[in-house]
């Protein structure tokens, strides 16, 4: 395997491919917890606006 002329070894591109799978494993779990604090934060939000105007959810 080669990139833009760099011959690779089988040993390169384990590591390069690993590291590739690290970083959408990483992503997939940045995506996760931003949803789950956007979450967070809409709920919140939403109940202390209802708490304010003394209106039910």
């Amino acid at each position: 395997m080669s990139f833009a002329g760099w011959k690779m070894d089988d040993d390169s591109t384990t590591l390069l491919v690993r590291l590739a799978y690290n970083l959408k494993e990483l992503d997939m779990y940045v995506s996760a917890l931003s949803l789950s604090l956007s979450l967070s934060l809409c709920s919140y939000l939403c109940i202390s606006n209802n708490e304010l105007s003394g209106g039910f959810l």
